[in-house]
């Protein structure tokens, strides 16, 4: 058996971690690793305090690549 589980499971054991179920829909690292309905992206890029550019800041960006 790995020595790695033994190892958790002796932590696990003295109460210096807890084990919780956590629902995908909380899983804030999703936004990271999975394809999200639009739902939930919004949620998570809410709660990483990230904003959506606006189109007109987003044109300008496209406008001023193109000249360059």
């Amino acid at each position: 058996m790995d020595l790695k589980y033994h190892k958790v499971r002796d932590y696990h054991e003295r109460g210096e971690f807890e084990v919780r179920y956590c629902p995908s829909t909380d899983m804030l690292a999703d936004i990271f690793t999975k394809s999200l309905g639009p739902t939930l992206f919004r949620k998570f890029r809410q709660q990483l305090n990230v904003m959506p550019i606006p189109v007109a800041v987003e044109e300008d960006i496209a406008a001023s690549l193109r000249a360059s």
